[in-house]
């Protein structure tokens, strides 16, 4: 524990230690996980809390030296402990694999996963005892930290929290192409009632995933959603123009950022609405700002409908680029998979980031989107797996300029009226206050 002085005079308090088991690493010393960073933020800022972050980083097996490069270390403000998570290759690709090399996917990641339950109870309990821990935050995926939260919370006598960012059993089994019935999604669901149930509390992204959990939730639930950024003092790029220097000056910039991933986001479908989109608007260009297994699938498909000369990969960019690129955008777009179950509930902070620059946005109508973007108020919605629909909507905005501008200025109304850190953030202090009694 660290001093904590008040100003009012009354004596001083002692901060109290919360750790943090998040999937986090850093990229050019930029954090990676921008909801761990708005929550160390409001901790440092109340001043009553101390974060330490244990990270549980995968390794894979094909970059097997990386593990040689996990360490402990201490950044300019939070002790971060680090835990391997090895596993043989991205659950995504395994959907393309065979049954024998499913099996032999599920014998390895079952002994590596065990591995990294022992070591990630270890580890929680040591730092738990070495920085004199009150709470333990855990952040999914994966579920197993909660079952690791478990095991040290019982031992310890402190409570911890559960923060779900996605359904882990859910995208498991449909990535893996497992049934509901099949053993694995059981074992899977019974591991998420186990963790959620013994929780302190439960944090979720959406009111939508919180109604997913109803049926089985103990503890009490807290929604809470939004993004720390200092929209206005970004750092430039060295002060390029992007539009310039990738020769976009006079096009129409419609975004996507995410993960180059076909299993999560529909991105065919965001290449056949551009196909339909340039026979009106040739000047227009649709900009993927991310990286992923399925990029190089994705263009060549580009090249195959004869649309790579309106495409722009980027790769993967630290987040001030991402920024940049949201800022010069005309559209930004969020294509979920509609059919992906995970996906109905969860609001991505790209979605809120979106919103932060004042962007007019076209996304898909789920549930919890719709929680966030009300149709032709906030942004259009577009009919999951319907490339009508999404080629209908971007070219209603880019061939409305008043609608493009009211859009946007009501995006950002409505990220700073509900979905700030400034607003939020507060609930997880006083979720902290109440676990802490302080």
């Amino acid at each position: 524990m660290s001093n904590y002085s008040k100003e009012d005079g009354t004596k001083s308090i002692k901060a109290r230690t919360v750790i943090q088991v998040t999937p986090v690493s850093e990229i050019d010393n930029k954090w990676s996980a921008p909801r761990v960073v708005r929550e160390i933020d409001a901790m440092l800022e109340n001043g009553k809390y101390v974060p330490v972050i244990i990270s549980t980083e995968r390794v894979f097996v094909h970059d097997i030296r990386s593990i040689f490069r996990t360490r402990d270390l201490e950044d300019s403000r939070v002790k971060i402990y680090r835990v391997p998570n090895l596993v043989e290759k991205p659950i995504h690709s395994i959907s393309k694999t065979n049954f024998l090399s499913r099996i032999g996917f599920l014998l390895f990641n079952g002994f590596s996963q065990l591995l990294y339950l022992l070591s990630l109870v270890l580890k929680l309990l040591l730092v738990s005892i070495k920085e004199n821990a009150f709470i333990i935050h855990v952040h999914n995926p994966p579920d197993l930290a909660g079952v690791a939260a478990i095991v040290v919370s019982k031992v310890k006598g402190i409570p911890y929290i559960f923060e779900i960012h996605d359904s882990t059993p859910e995208v498991f089994s449909e990535v893996m192409g497992l049934s509901a019935n099949s053993l694995m999604f059981k074992m899977l669901k019974f591991q998420e009632h186990l963790v959620v149930n013994n929780s302190a509390a439960l944090i979720t992204v959406s009111k939508s995933m919180s109604t997913h959990y109803e049926d089985f939730i103990g503890p009490n639930i807290i929604i809470y959603s939004g993004w720390k950024a200092q929209v206005e003092n970004l750092p430039k790029l060295n002060q390029c123009n992007l539009r310039s220097t990738n020769g976009l000056e006079d096009k129409h910039i419609i975004l996507f950022v995410g993960k180059i991933l076909s299993s999560v986001y529909d991105l065919d479908l965001s290449l056949q609405a551009l196909s339909q989109i340039i026979c009106r608007h040739s000047d227009s260009v649709f900009v993927y700002v991310g990286d992923g297994a399925d990029r190089q699938r994705l263009q060549l498909l580009a090249k195959e409908m004869g649309v790579e000369e309106n495409v722009l990969f980027t790769g993967f960019l630290p987040r001030n680029e991402v920024f940049e690129w949201i800022k010069v955008s005309d559209v930004a777009v969020l294509t979920l998979v509609g059919s992906f179950s995970n996906n109905r509930h969860t609001v991505p902070n790209k979605l809120l980031e979106y919103m932060a620059f004042g962007k007019p946005i076209v996304a898909v109508n789920l549930p919890g989107v719709r929680e966030v973007i009300t149709n032709r108020e906030n942004g259009l919605l577009y009919k999951p797996g319907s490339a009508e629909d999404l080629t209908k909507c971007i070219i209603t905005v880019i061939e409305n300029p008043e609608l493009m501008t009211s859009l946007g200025y009501n995006a950002k109304q409505a990220f700073e009226s509900n979905y700030s850190s400034e607003k939020n953030m507060p609930k997880l202090i006083s979720l902290y206050d109440s676990l802490t009694s302080l």
